[in-house]
């Protein structure tokens, strides 16, 4: 809620022992999420199943995991003004300084990770194995080609206090690297892929 997601959301099961997920079934009959009870995870080759119960004594999962929807995201981001053009703008500032041979050492200044080495040779996987390689931010038609970073941190909800309690949760987070740097980073343009509840 105080992110204002209001998205697609699927809530997974989580073992709470080997933590593997387990998304939910829907019944046809009831609309309802259906889990399964055990977690039939293998932990590490060679082992047995987990077999751990994931439900409680009401049915419901005794850990779960909040999922909201990728697609959802795309769409509100670009549902916002010019930041589409914005994304698109950025690979095609990369695909002019590509034809130009442009690489790391090349530039005055990096403002951007588009201009490092490590985009010159990242390819687009649809490239036909007998041409030469495209690179992967070369857009073909009306597509967009986006980069992202993703961010995985633990902090303390309840402060950083000296002596206080510490509850640690987890974000799972992504920032589009096509946005300008003043914009990627903005409350309402990173896609927070789930939180990692706490205590521990």
């Amino acid at each position: 809620r105080h992110l204002d997601l209001d998205g697609q959301t699927t809530e997974y099961a989580v073992c709470p022992v080997c933590h593997c997920t387990f998304a939910p079934r829907i019944d046809r009959r009831s609309g309802r999420a259906v889990y399964p009870d055990v977690c039939n995870n293998i932990p590490t080759p060679g082992a047995s199943e987990c077999l751990s119960q994931l439900k409680n004594g009401n049915n419901k999962p005794k850990k779960t995991f909040l999922y909201y929807d990728f697609k959802d995201y795309l769409a509100a981001l670009f549902s916002q003004e010019d930041l589409e053009d914005l994304s698109d703008e950025a690979s095609n500032k990369f695909m002019e300084a590509y034809a130009q041979g442009k690489n790391f050492d090349s530039w005055d200044a990096v403002t951007n990770v588009f201009q490092g080495d490590y985009f010159n040779g990242f390819e687009n996987p649809t490239s036909p194995v007998s041409t030469v390689s495209i690179p992967f931010l070369a857009r073909s038609g009306n597509e967009s080609r986006l980069v992202f970073a993703l961010h995985v941190d633990f902090f303390n909800v309840n402060g950083m206090l000296l002596c206080g309690a510490s509850t640690s949760c987890g974000t799972i987070a992504m920032a589009c690297l096509n946005l300008p740097n003043n914009v990627q980073y903005k409350l309402k343009n990173p896609y927070l892929a789930g939180i990692i509840p706490g205590p521990n």
